[in-house]
């Protein structure tokens, strides 16, 4: 590498971002399949069947999204108190691990007519967007952030409570 290359790689900013991600299966008889996208790129795809950390280092873009997708739960699989879902345990980014993260994700269940009409019938809300980390029904789980990624973390952490001064000022 010549000096002009080594100058034009330190003028350009880092942009990877650091995260973890901790997924726990639930069922009793056939194990949940999920897939994991960053940006629409797939980074893995099978089926869950005990508690798995994932940590990558990946190429953030000015909006990203983490997605889970569970993928193959029927009617079959909750029986009684049995059931097949995907928790997601922890949520990591840039070695942090704080509870904010998890308040900022958002799951996209896609619900059954056979739920929607027990909704109905129990005044239960059926929205197609919900806070939770249980993973009951086939859906998209996902983590939207920014860059610059550790402001986003600040902000996110302190909810607006404190400042960030600008650069150059």
């Amino acid at each position: 590498m010549n000096f002009y290359q080594h100058m034009a790689m330190k003028d350009t900013p880092m942009r990877d971002v650091k995260l973890a991600l901790e997924l726990e299966p639930i069922f009793w008889a056939e194990k949940p399949k999920i897939k994991i996208q960053f940006n629409q790129s797939n980074l893995f795809e099978d089926y869950l069947e005990e508690t798995k950390k994932f940590d990558w280092i990946l190429p953030a873009k000015d909006n990203n999204r983490l997605s889970v997708f569970f993928l193959n739960k029927t009617k079959r699989d909750t029986v009684g108190d049995k059931d097949k879902a995907v928790i997601v345990k922890n949520i990591g980014v840039e070695g942090f691990y704080y509870s904010s993260f998890m308040l900022q994700s958002k799951y996209s269940p896609a619900y059954t007519k056979g739920y929607y009409q027990y909704a109905k019938e129990n005044n239960l809300s059926v929205d197609p967007i919900i806070n939770s980390n249980y993973l009951g029904f086939n859906g998209e789980w996902y983590l939207e952030f920014t860059w610059p990624i550790y402001q986003w973390i600040f902000e996110t952490e302190t909810q607006g409570m404190g400042w960030i001064y600008e650069k150059n000022i």
